[in-house]
């Protein structure tokens, strides 16, 4: 990827050595990129043994489309209000381990179709019980990020926004899009009356792109969609105007380097332009993408060795996680001081 010659690496090395990994766990810090439908091996063995059907398997590691068909399989394992609680429990439980205080969980109702059809609302209590649960046992806050797939009609999308404005259900707090961009092409135009609807209602807005397409994708998002922040995001590095437009309007990417890694999108996690995109002054989060097989504290760790990033970093970057988030500006307010407050 061509890097904006503005932006150069930084040191290889952290100062001081590396970060040690309980320093980590214990960092407050958020997270917005986490996929609620890829449910990890124990609970789809659990939830599989349950139903009496074999195991979903993904037989082709790399490659978004074979990983979407294999995202349906998972969420048809999820069949009942006891499994969709079960879900959102342990998903607050992953979020503890890694010492996250609130988790904004992505959700695209198409995954989940097979057993809850056209009963959104139903699921959506189904999982607010379970992460309630969750939270009156001392696990993190999680809300949810309700996301449309490009393949979708333009009506589609507009009933999706509708309702999630009608309900508005407690639990949701954004609308998002994802999916295959390069095989879906430029879909900002088809979707924004259903983006205009939510964003004047209030909703926030956080979009997938940048990832499977280029920078044209990019910017047929930000012309069209709302976008306050964005999952993914890093081929913005090949447009150097973007760069400087994501940089001076203070767009948030929230980047997943080892599910980026995993997909092919990059050969080795020194060739991820995370670093470079820090530098040249955008705020990026660190994510998992999918929490199931991927734990934060690590990915901080495996960033941290990486790039060379020090606790300042690792702190700055837990601050713009804080920042790019939906919360409160209260509960923002209170675990920016929580940050202030960890020691070194």
């Amino acid at each position: 990827m061509p890097v904006p010659s503005s932006i150069s690496p930084g040191p290889a090395t952290p100062p001081g050595g590396p970060v040690d990994h309980q320093w980590i766990v214990g960092l407050p810090k958020v997270e917005m990129h986490a996929h609620l439908e890829s449910i990890g091996e124990e609970l789809t063995r659990q939830l599989a043994d349950r139903h009496h059907v074999p195991v979903p398997r993904l037989t082709e590691p790399r490659g978004l489309k074979p990983l979407l068909r294999y995202l349906d399989a998972i969420g048809g394992l999820v069949r009942s209000r006891t499994d969709a609680s079960e879900v959102a429990y342990r998903l607050a439980e992953r979020a503890a381990d890694s010492g996250t205080v609130y988790t904004e969980a992505i959700f695209n109702p198409t995954h989940w179709r097979d057993h809850w059809g056209d009963d959104l609302h139903g699921f959506l209590d189904a999982l607010d019980h379970g992460f309630e649960t969750a939270e009156r046992d001392g696990l993190p806050e999680c809300r949810l990020v309700v996301s449309m797939m490009r393949t979708w009609s333009r009506e589609e999308a507009v009933t999706l926004s509708r309702n999630l404005v009608r309900w508005a259900h407690p639990r949701v707090v954004a609308l998002s899009v994802d999916g295959h961009e390069e095989s879906a092409g430029l879909t900002g135009r088809k979707f924004s009356p259903a983006f205009d609807h939510a964003a004047s209602s209030g909703l926030r807005v956080s979009v997938h792109t940048g990832e499977s397409g280029g920078p044209t994708h990019i910017w047929d998002s930000l012309t069209y969609l709302h976008v306050e922040r964005i999952d993914h995001g890093f081929r913005c590095i090949e447009d150097p105007d973007l760069v400087v437009h994501l940089v001076e309007s203070g767009i948030p990417l929230n980047l997943c380097p080892s599910q980026n890694l995993a997909m092919g999108w990059m050969d080795s996690l020194a060739d991820h332009p995370m670093e470079q995109l820090r530098l040249g002054g955008i705020p990026i989060t660190i994510n998992t993408d999918s929490p199931w097989k991927f734990v934060l504290a690590d990915e901080y760790k495996l960033c941290s060795d990486t790039f060379g990033w020090g606790k300042d970093v690792l702190r700055q970057l837990a601050a713009n996680s804080i920042d790019a988030c939906f919360a409160s500006r209260d509960r923002r307010n209170a675990w920016h001081a929580q940050l202030s407050a960890y020691p070194d």
